[in-house]
């Protein structure tokens, strides 16, 4: 039969004795949409990546009739690495494993209080994440330089300059078992 990257024949066998042959087109290698994928608090309606199976002419392949997916664990749509395996059926044959990441969702609501010479941040929780980085933009280089990592969801940005426009980013992450 046809696999990944290379077509195959199909032979059909009628009750009479006669049999004919059909070209089957090959598989492209799957694609997932997104390599790091957001994690979405509504755990009832979990969001996994979408995967993509298509012939090499283009044409899509239909999940549960030419392939299946099997997640690494049953909950891979919370932070963390995990793969999925794309298992091509009958008269297809082969299998592929798709690595993708899940990160937690964006900080949001971000609230500032300022003193004459301070500023705290003040922000939502990203559900699952393990902690937050505090980025500061750098006008001079245009660059955004982490400032700080915490553990909660507030930060205070001292010796500021008075009547001097800040610029800051909240980044949430989650540790996962090979670093983060």
């Amino acid at each position: 039969g046809a696999t990944f990257g290379k077509n195959g024949i199909l032979t059909k066998y009628c009750e009479c004795g006669y049999s004919e042959q059909e070209e089957l087109i090959g598989i492209k290698e799957p694609t997932v949409d997104k390599k790091i994928f957001v994690h979405h608090i509504d755990n009832h309606d979990p969001r996994y990546p979408k995967i993509t199976v298509k012939r090499l002419n283009g044409k899509s392949l239909t999940y549960g009739t030419d392939y299946t997916l099997k997640w690494s664990e049953e909950n891979s749509f919370y932070p963390g690495n995990y793969t999925v395996t794309v298992k091509l059926l009958a008269p297809y044959e082969g299998e592929r494993t798709i690595s993708y990441q899940v990160v937690p969702a964006a900080t949001d609501k971000i609230t500032a209080t300022t003193k004459t010479d301070s500023i705290t941040l003040n922000w939502t929780k990203a559900d699952k994440a393990t902690g937050y980085r505090v980025y500061q933009y750098n006008p001079s280089t245009k660059k955004w330089k982490k400032i700080a990592s915490v553990k909660t969801n507030t930060y205070t940005v001292k010796k500021l300059k008075a009547g001097t426009d800040y610029k800051f980013r909240i980044k949430s992450y989650t540790k996962f078992s090979n670093g983060d």
